[in-house]
């Protein structure tokens, strides 16, 4: 696989986030990732698990065999190679656990 070139904005977006780990505010989630308003953290929970179980058994073989040509097309930051897919994932995670923090407190 090739990596597409990067517009100005996409550029920006990686360094602020990936780099610095800021999120820029102001960007509404789509309304398809928004949680409902009642939830079933056991079902969520189930599903977290089953994610991190299949990329536990894929993710080693790809870091090995394809790290520099195998890309996640992220509509943000475009194509991210599975190191910066990881990253991006982590640094997400921790901006939701600070919101959640905060309504958790409020």
């Amino acid at each position: 696989m090739e990596r597409r070139p990067r517009t100005v904005p996409e550029r920006l977006a990686s360094f602020l986030i990936l780099t610095v780990g800021w999120f820029p505010p102001g960007r509404e989630a789509p309304s398809i990732s928004r949680p409902a308003e009642q939830v079933d953290w056991r079902r969520v929970e189930a599903h977290f698990r089953e994610g991190i179980e299949r990329f536990q058994r894929i993710a080693p073989e790809l870091l090995v065999s394809r790290p520099a040509d195998l890309f996640v097309k992220h509509p943000r930051l475009g194509d991210l190679t599975l190191a910066e897919w990881m990253r991006f994932h982590l640094i997400h995670c921790r901006h939701h656990a600070e919101q959640i923090r905060e309504r958790s407190a409020g």
